[in-house]
C-alpha cells in the first residue's frame, strides 16, 4: 500500500516581523511632532511664569529699597538729584538717579560707598555723573534686571563718559504728567504727581491717596530704546518714566516729547500683555497693557484725592 509522499517539501515556519514600514514610521513621528507641539507652549508658559515670579521679587526688593530708605531718612529719594536751569536756577548737584540713593539698602553698600566718595571729590557737581561712569556703573546690578529680558543691558553713554555703560529694565514713577504737559518742565520735573521727582524727596504724609494705591516702580519695555540708565536720571527715559501713555506704548508712538528726540515716558514689559509695578506699599501687581487710561493715570499719582481701582 503506497503511502502520501508531500511533494512541497517540508513545511518553513513563519518568521517574525522586524522594524517598522514606512506608513508606520511616518505615523509614530506624527504623534510625537503632535505631543511636542501641545507640551512646547506648556513649558514655554512655566518658563514665563518662573520669570514672572523673579521679576516680582526684584521689585519687591527696590521697593523694601525705598521703604527702607524712607524709614531712615524720613523720605523718599528723589527721582533724580539736582535739578536744572528750567526751575529759573543754575544746575544744582548732579544727575544721579534716586535708585543709586537705596544702594545701601539692598546689599550694595560698598558700590554706594565708592559712589560718595567719588562724589564728594568731584566740582562741580554737575560733572559727577562723568566720574562715576567711567569707574562704577558700567554694569548692572542683578536687583535692576528683569529676566525676561533679552536686550543688551549695557550701551553708549549719552554724556560721553566711556562707550558702554549699565542699562536696567525698571524705572520710578514720575506721576501722570509726562509727553502730554509740553514744555512745562516743572510740571514733569520737579512738581509732577507721582513718587520720583527732581530734588523734591516725597515725604510719607504726601501720600494721600495711600501706600497701596499708588505706583511707585515699574518696568521698561526697551531698556536700549531709549537708553535706561539706571544711575541716571531723565524726565520719559533714563530710570524715570510716567502714566501719561498706556502701558507697552511702542517706542516713538503715542503722545511723545520732540524736544528729547520723541519720547514717550512709557512704561512696559517683554512679559506678554503688560507690565509689572511695585507700589509704595511694597506690593507688586501686573498692569495689563489694556488698563483705562485714566484709572492708569490715577494710580500714577501719590494725592489724587480720587477713588481708585487697583489692578
Amino acid at each position: 500500500m503506497s503511502m502520501a509522499v508531500n511533494r512541497c517539501g517540508p513545511e518553513i515556519a513563519s518568521r517574525p516581523r522586524l522594524g517598522f514600514t514606512l506608513v508606520e514610521l511616518l505615523v509614530v513621528i506624527a504623534i510625537i511632532a503632535t505631543l511636542i507641539g501641545l507640551l512646547l507652549p506648556a513649558v514655554q508658559s512655566a518658563r514665563e511664569s518662573a520669570r514672572r515670579s523673579a521679576c516680582s521679587n526684584q521689585l519687591k526688593q527696590l521697593s523694601l529699597g525705598m521703604a527702607l530708605h524712607e524709614e531712615s531718612k524720613k523720605c523718599y529719594p528723589a527721582g533724580r538729584e539736582g535739578s536744572d536751569t528750567c526751575d529759573g536756577a543754575p544746575v544744582i548737584g548732579e544727575n544721579t538717579s534716586g535708585f543709586v540713593h537705596i544702594l545701601p539698602y539692598m546689599e550694595e553698600g560698598s558700590l554706594y560707598s565708592e559712589y560718595t566718595r567719588l562724589a564728594a571729590a568731584t566740582t562741580p557737581k554737575a560733572n559727577v555723573p562723568q566720574v562715576f561712569a567711567t569707574s562704577l556703573f558700567s554694569v548692572t546690578p542683578a536687583a535692576f534686571r528683569c529676566p525676561s529680558n533679552v536686550k543688551p543691558l549695557s550701551g553708549p553713554d549719552l554724556t560721553g563718559a566711556r562707550p558702554e555703560v549699565g542699562y536696567g529694565t525698571y524705572a520710578m514713577v514720575q506721576g501722570h504728567q509726562g509727553p502730554s504737559a509740553g514744555i512745562d518742565c516743572k510740571k514733569t520735573k520737579t512738581q509732577n504727581t507721582g513718587m520720583a521727582l527732581y530734588v523734591t524727596k516725597v515725604k510719607r504724609k504726601q501720600l494721600l491717596d495711600g501706600t497701596s494705591k499708588t505706583l511707585l516702580i515699574g518696568e521698561v519695555q526697551d531698556p536700549t530704546n531709549p537708553p535706561n540708565r539706571w544711575w541716571f536720571a531723565l524726565r520719559h527715559q533714563d530710570s524715570m518714566r510716567s502714566t501719561d501713555n498706556s502701558v507697552n506704548t511702542p517706542a516713538g508712538q503715542g503722545v511723545t516729547y520732540p524736544a528729547a528726540g520723541g519720547v514717550n515716558g512709557a512704561f512696559g514689559s517683554q512679559h506678554p500683555g503688560g507690565a509689572m509695578f511695585a507700589l509704595v506699599d511694597g506690593s507688586v501687581r501686573f498692569v495689563d497693557e489694556a488698563i483705562d487710561l485714566t484709572v492708569y493715570r490715577l494710580l500714577g499719582q501719590r494725592a489724587s484725592g480720587q477713588v481708585k481701582a487697583v489692578p
